[in-house]
């Protein structure tokens, strides 16, 4: 069998069930990874506020990012894990309309 034929078409719905596991999985992977860059921006830009030199506003907020990366970590898992339940159940709703 070619393996254009066996593609979803986007006529038709597909066959397989939404699988609220991968969303909730995804969204807490991009939630981990979008809290500790706002935890870099955040540290970085407020060592430039301070009035840093350039260098030194990279080095604090590296090291304010690797200090603090556990509970930004923790809470933009929790975040993205949730908001990837709330799209698996709107996914699942327009899914099965």
């Amino acid at each position: 069998m070619n393996a254009i034929f066996g593609k979803w078409s986007g006529l038709d719905p597909p066959k397989t069930n939404l699988k609220t596991a991968r969303f909730v999985f995804w969204g807490a992977v991009t939630g981990l990874f979008a809290g500790l860059a706002t935890l870099l921006a955040a540290s970085t830009s407020y060592a430039a506020m301070t009035g840093l030199d350039p260098v030194s506003c990279a080095i604090f907020g590296s090291t304010a990012t690797v200090l603090l990366s556990q509970p930004a970590g923790l809470a933009g898992l929790l975040v993205g894990a949730a908001c990837g339940g709330v799209c698996a159940l709107v996914a699942r709703h327009v899914h099965h309309q």
